[in-house]
């Protein structure tokens, strides 16, 4: 039978992260406040597609798959750029990354509430909202914003 060990093992060289470090400070809840609606918003667009399907549809006089495609266009966007989005963020900061991303969310929908023709709102829409939710960083960035503050070795 084996015998417990009062001492503890450790593996490899990484120091004890400080306590101090470890307590919620009060400089970082204002940063996940704005972390929370900005992902309530970011997605609330992206999502409310479902309400204005018909009357995009009968705007542009198209059918059913022509108007879903914008919703389709716009979700693989947001997936294959969000890979990136991360690393992008590590390199630059999540604040640029986040900063272009709300840009593009606006851009993307004014544009989008001008376009006169189907394709031109796959372009303005997929690009503008899919654009926001990658690099808007909606699905890497909330949740690295958060660590980088909470977690060990942040400096706040």
């Amino acid at each position: 039978m084996p015998t417990s060990h009062p001492e503890t093992i450790r593996i490899g060289s990484a120091p004890e992260p400080d306590p101090a470090a470890l307590i919620d400070s009060r400089a970082g809840w204002p940063t996940v406040m704005a972390t929370f609606l900005s992902t309530f918003t970011v997605f609330g667009v992206a999502y409310s597609f479902g309400a204005f399907f018909k009357p995009m549809a009968d705007e542009f006089g198209s059918g059913r798959a022509s108007t879903s495609f914008f919703f389709a266009i716009t979700t693989f966007l947001y997936f294959a750029i969000g890979v990136f989005s991360g690393r992008i963020a590590d390199r630059i900061g999540p604040r640029r990354v986040l900063i272009v991303g709300a840009v593009c969310m606006v851009a993307g929908l004014l544009a989008t509430s001008q376009v006169d023709r189907l394709w031109l709102g796959y372009l303005t829409y997929a690009l503008g909202v899919g654009m926001v939710v990658a690099y808007g960083g909606f699905i890497a960035l909330s949740p690295a914003v958060t660590a980088s503050i909470f977690g060990p070795g942040s400096e706040r």
